[in-house]
């Protein structure tokens, strides 16, 4: 309505024309209606000005100063000037923005206001443009204008997002100091920072600013934002049990789960091997008409993948298919690790064809390398051949290079690969984690934690009555994939758990020399020194010298390129090898 105000002069763009108005006379008059031209002033161009913000109509904004000064010859007044300066913050029009605070407003001798500075550093804060905010506030400080908690909150927001650790520090520093000024900031602020700790996994000090909360007088509570974010801090920091008590707290209070905090959730039920639980969320998101995306559906079957809850891990693709869903190739790659986890070969095979032929996602490299790990596990050395002759010609064409590829691999050398040796420490310890009485993480929120349970409303029918209306064989790719019995118990996870890395065989030590040469074959990709390192290292032991003059040659013609960061280390097992080349070779005659 504001803007019919205004109309385009025909002779200038530049220029506005005048405001007409038309009044029926004053009652009593003996005159009719007649037409009187009012005056435009600042406050009707102020709230043009806004108008035009809204609709993000920036040169049209910025053409009402040279018309209420030229044309209607009234000085602009710091209002205006404000308001056109948070149009163009807005619309990052950092040109316009900085003449207007730095050069038209001192030309008008016109004082700062702090609503016009708040505006400058607004948007130096969405342009991550730190230092140019801390001169800003410099400048506040300076004229003596008083911050005021908006003020404080840009200037956090814009430190926080600096990726410079002695400004994010500072930016801690003002929020425990801002008490002090009396200023007491509300739960928004608090979020900008548990923001940044969620996406940097800071821990320790997303629980710095809890403990500030709960000092805070009049005490700010969190609200669904700050729980999200600290779900996931908790989550992506490995720290489950403290991302599964914020979730209790949240709802205790009755503060509904967003989709973010519910992919905390799943975050902390994987890095705890709860397969099980993680079909609860899913279950409990359907209930309460929360439809989960393709990322929660790909989480919960990751979750159970890793606790070797593989028939949970169907039955949720199941349902997910149900819905007349296409699923992507993250969760085609879950689903492949599911069946070939637990032997269902041939439904394996079934799912890649499948795939290949277009019916689902494309497998990628991620796909073909869970394929060879699951063939190298079942000591299907051709088939594993062969895969690795997919992947490397599409390595080589990839920037990711071979490290998922290696990571495969590592699973032929068993006790003398550091990773699957790390591997297979983490699963026991997260299940150790899970079951312990005694590990308790401090996360006091609200007030003293109860014993973490799960927070999920869903009971045991409910996982088997998912099991049961899901069942694959339904959808002709799994025949009898899933029991139908819904009071069954399921199996606790065995892939890992208990286990030690067993000592490579003779043929898988064969298979991994042969893998060896054939990356040596593409120019382009260089072998990890650790991998390399470690199979010379099991070569040796294992008694394979033949084996291990095969690598070293392959080093001494130039065929292998390694990619190492200590070249001592490799200089000396490969010295290492060559006297027990030498000495094997001669046992041997």
């Amino acid at each position: 309505s504001a803007l019919r105000l205004f109309r385009d002069d025909s002779e200038s763009r530049e220029s506005w024309a005048s405001v007409a108005l038309t009044s029926p006379s004053p009652e009593g008059s003996s005159e009719g209606s007649e037409s009187r031209l009012v005056r435009p002033n600042n406050f009707v161009c102020t709230t043009a000005a806004k108008a035009y913000g809204r609709l993000f109509r920036v040169d049209e904004a910025l053409a009402l100063l040279p018309w209420l000064e030229d044309r209607v010859q009234e000085p602009a007044d710091v209002y205006l000037m404000s308001t056109l300066l948070y149009v163009c913050a807005k619309a990052k029009r950092v040109r316009e923005a900085e003449a207007l605070f730095w050069k038209a407003i001192p030309a008008r001798n016109l004082s700062y206001t702090v609503a016009t500075a708040n505006s400058l550093m607004y948007m130096y804060a969405k342009l991550n443009r730190p230092d140019d905010a801390l001169r800003v506030y410099e400048l506040i400080k300076r004229t003596g204008l008083k911050c005021t908690v908006v003020t404080y909150g840009i200037l956090i927001k814009a430190l926080m997002r600096s990726g410079q650790r002695t400004l994010q520090d500072t930016a801690f520093e003002i929020l425990r100091s801002l008490p002090g000024l009396g200023i007491h900031p509300g739960v928004e602020v608090y979020n900008q920072i548990f923001e940044y700790y969620a996406r940097t996994h800071d821990y320790k000090q997303a629980k710095a600013v809890l403990r500030l909360m709960a000092l805070s007088k009049p005490r700010v509570k969190l609200d669904a934002v700050s729980y999200g974010y600290l779900i996931t801090c908790f989550a992506d920091s490995k720290k489950p049990r403290s991302a599964l008590s914020a979730f209790h707290q949240m709802r205790k209070q009755r503060i509904a789960p967003s989709r973010h905090a519910y992919m905390g959730v799943l975050k902390a039920l994987a890095h705890m091997r709860d397969g099980l639980s993680a079909v609860q969320v899913v279950s409990e998101m359907h209930e309460t008409g929360m439809r989960p995306d393709k990322r929660h559906y790909s989480m919960a079957m990751f979750a159970c993948v890793v606790a070797d809850q593989c028939e949970l891990a169907e039955s949720i693709i199941a349902l997910y298919l149900r819905q007349g869903l296409v699923p992507d190739v993250a969760l085609c790659s879950l689903w492949l690790r599911a069946l070939l986890q637990q032997g269902k070969w041939a439904e394996g095979d079934e799912l890649l064809r499948r795939m290949r032929t277009g019916e689902y996602a494309k497998p990628n490299q991620q796909t073909l390398n869970y394929l060879l790990q699951y063939q190298i596990q079942a000591e299907k050395w051709s088939e594993a051949l062969a895969t690795l002759r997919g992947l490397l010609d599409g390595c080589s064409q990839s920037a990711g290079g071979l490290h998922g590829t290696v990571s495969a691999l590592s699973f032929a050398l068993g006790v003398y690969s550091s990773q699957v040796t790390r591997m297979y420490r983490e699963d026991f310890g997260s299940i150790q984690y899970k079951n312990s009485d005694e590990f308790a993480e401090d996360v006091t929120i609200d007030e003293p934690q109860a014993p973490v349970t799960p927070p999920l409303s869903t009971q045991a029918n409910a996982i088997g009555r998912l099991i049961r209306d899901n069942n694959l064989g339904v959808l002709g790719l799994v025949p009898d994939a899933i029991p139908q019995s819904p009071e069954r118990d399921l199996p606790p996870p065995t892939q890992l758990v208990g286990r030690t890395p067993t000592r490579p065989s003779a043929a898988a030590l064969r298979f991994l020399v042969q893998a060896v040469q054939l990356i040596g074959g593409h120019d382009k990709l260089s072998l990890p020194g650790d991998f390399y390192i470690e199979l010379l290292k099991g070569l040796i032991v294992e008694g394979q010298p033949a084996q291990a003059k095969i690598l070293l040659d392959l080093r001494d013609q130039g065929l292998l390129r390694i990619k190492v960061d200590e070249k001592n280390k490799l200089s000396n097992i490969e010295s290492l090898a060559s006297r027990a080349i030498r000495e094997g070779l001669i046992a041997q005659k």
